[in-house]
């Protein structure tokens, strides 16, 4: 125990505790303002009882030194500060009474709060403005910003304009300057970034080396949720701690083929009632993470169903033997991958993904397993930085009869990958903006889409509610639906909801994806799989979703723009009545698209081919739309 006698600006007496884990302020008075922003505490007056002197954990620690001149010592840490629990930034300035030890105790300090990593790091900061409900921007500013500048972190921040703007910077910039690049925003951002990356000439490289730190600041935060827990995913400042303290780790990813093309995906793959709820709710972002589930109920309410075909190369299909490989799967040691660091034995603790929120080690049913919403990937108390081994996913592209999202005729096959890179790298087709594709990393070992697959794969044939597989567990806060995800098992994990199911029954199953229990509904099929090659089968008149990753190019397969941007202000007509004389509020939407496809038609006719696109969207309940369509050469004079 090292202790450190000071006095506050208060006048009060303070020993500072530090064990090794934590600083404690003993003698250390309430705050005057608890919830206030970042900057110097004001100590109050002693309160009436005696309250437990603040301690600050060693991971929250971000910055402790002695100023010898004026005999000040300054420590920083990310502390709770908001009603919510949510962390902010603290500053305690203190006087040092004895000197001759304030050097050694802040280097202790120091060690121990950077133990897996080191202060001062530089980053390369991408921030989405437009991401979700349009805070990314306030999230950067007003909360995140003060973790790095207390960290002393050299922070290089770029605001994206444009679609695919993070893939440039990734494909131009020298990223060789870096530790890692932090994006504030869902989880798009990160698609975009990972395919700049691995357009590069260098990019088996940087992929290997450059680890990926998610803040979130979108609508999607399906990767920092996965990674840092229900509760602690959702706090900006937690997220920001752990990308600066973290070690990274390896994630699988699934290579896609989709028509004539070829992607990856490190998130999710769906159709049916999930697919909807991704792609048929984009007017609702600003209800944040809510948007998911009443998408959901939407369809289920519907009583919709899809028709398909899927086969699946299954490694598991008991759900007993599942649950028994995911808890074990936690209690074994993995080796993380650390940029410029080695990795000790004791950091090998647990296989699956987690973070602040976890607690424990599981049991066999899903709820058990998960524990409610604080049991998120196992056993990773401070894994948090996602190492960019991954490959690229682009989003998928389909042949199109003219509506948003009414797939045509299309195939997908999916196969896990390791992401460990070959040493070989095999080009894949143009993408449609003309420029190179992702370069495929690894060698293809199935079979192309128009020959046969092998006769053990299971084949499911005819309308389902849902097809939906996944690399991580939550794809929403409130939404656990894998809850066996393990982050690098070499396997999917599949859930198949048929149309033997009732409407009464979806809805008994909506509540229980709160907390995976809808994993041991005997109507509900989930699998462990190494691969799969769907089919959607159309159904005349139905808009059927298929999403990769929560993305979908309908209107990119169709336009192929260079710029698009939809931005939603139904805040500023929230007075109107909403159309067809129903309660609800209208959506009003500002689009702008920058297509070569508008060269040599007439404004109306612009006009018209958006529409005509966009018409399932307006039946739906979108009532204005201000439209602007441009062709780059017009773009650029403006």
């Amino acid at each position: 125990m090292l202790e450190l006698n000071c006095i506050s600006h208060g006048g009060d007496t303070v020993t500072l505790q530090f064990d090794g884990k934590k600083v404690t302020l003993v003698g250390a008075p309430a705050y005057d303002n608890p919830f206030s922003g970042p900057g110097c505490c004001c100590y109050a007056p002693p309160p009436k009882s005696a309250l437990p002197p603040p301690s600050i954990a060693s991971l929250n620690l971000l910055h402790s030194a002695y100023d010898e001149s004026s005999h000040q010592l300054t420590l920083k840490a990310a502390i709770p500060k908001h009603s919510n629990g949510m962390l902010g930034v603290e500053t305690f300035q203190l006087e040092v009474l004895e000197r001759d030890k304030s050097l050694k105790w802040c280097q202790a300090v120091m060690k121990s709060a950077y133990r897996d990593s080191r202060p001062g790091k530089r980053f390369l900061v991408l921030i989405n403005p437009f991401s979700g409900q349009g805070k990314a921007k306030d999230i950067w500013n007003q909360r995140v910003k003060a973790v790095f500048d207390a960290a002393e972190a050299n922070c290089e921040v770029i605001y994206t304009t444009h679609a695919n703007h993070a893939a440039e910077i990734a494909l131009d910039f020298d990223l060789a300057q870096y530790n890692a690049v932090v994006t504030v925003s869902g989880d798009g951002i990160i698609h975009e970034l990972i395919n700049g990356i691995l357009k590069r000439p260098d990019g088996r490289e940087v992929a290997k080396r450059l680890p990926i730190g998610p803040v979130p600041g979108g609508t999607g935060n399906a990767l920092v949720v996965s990674l840092l827990g229900h509760e602690a995913g959702a706090d900006p400042v937690v997220a920001a701690v752990q990308v600066i303290k973290g070690r990274g780790m390896d994630m699988d990813i699934c290579s896609i083929t989709y028509a004539q093309d070829h992607y990856y995906s490190f998130l999710t793959q769906n159709y049916g009632i999930t697919a909807y709820a991704d792609l048929a709710t984009e007017g609702l972002r600003w209800l944040g993470d809510t948007r998911t589930t009443l998408g959901v109920l939407k369809e289920i309410v519907a009583n919709s169903s899809y028709g398909a075909k899927i086969q699946l190369d299954v490694v598991k299909d008991d759900k007993a033997v599942i649950k028994r490989g995911y808890n074990n799967a936690c209690s074994l040691p993995r080796r993380r991958t650390i940029s410029g660091g080695a990795t000790s034995d004791k950091d090998m603790e647990g296989s699956s993904y987690g973070g602040p929120d976890d607690a424990g080690s599981g049991s066999g049913s899903a709820d058990e397993t998960h524990q409610g919403k604080n049991r998120e990937f196992l056993q990773h108390a401070d894994t948090q930085v996602l190492t960019a081994r991954t490959e690229a996913e682009n989003e998928p592209q389909s042949e199109q009869n003219g509506s948003v999202g009414t797939v045509t005729k299309t195939t997908v096959h999916g196969e896990i990958d390791n992401v460990n890179l070959a040493e070989e790298q095999v080009s894949s087709p143009s993408s449609p903006s003309g420029k190179p594709a992702v370069k495929s990393a690894f060698p293809e070992s199935l079979p192309a889409l128009s020959q046969p697959l092998p006769d053990d794969w299971l084949t499911i044939e005819g309308d389902i509610k849902m097809f939906f597989t996944s690399k991580v567990p939550w794809i929403a806060r409130d939404l656990l639906s894998h809850p066996c995800a393990l982050p690098d098992d070499g396997l999917l994990d599949v859930l198949i909801l048929g149309t033997d199911v009732t409407r009464a029954d979806s809805l008994s199953l909506l509540p229980k994806f709160e907390t995976g229990a809808h994993l041991d509904d005997p109507k509900l099929k989930y699998y462990k799989i190494r691969a799969f090659r769907f089919e959607p089968r159309m159904k005349p008149g139905q808009a059927n979703y298929v999403a990769i990753d929560g993305e979908h190019a309908a209107m990119e397969e169709s336009l192929h723009p260079t710029f698009l941007e939809i931005v939603n202000e139904s805040h500023l007509h929230a007075h109107h009545e909403a159309m067809r004389g129903n309660a609800n509020p209208e959506t009003h939407f500002k689009v702008t698209v920058v297509s070569e496809e508008f060269a040599g038609k007439t404004l109306m006719q612009r006009h018209r081919q958006l529409y005509a696109l966009l018409d399932n969207e307006i039946k739906g309940g979108v009532h204005a739309l201000s439209l602007k369509a441009k062709t780059p050469q017009e773009w650029t004079k403006e």
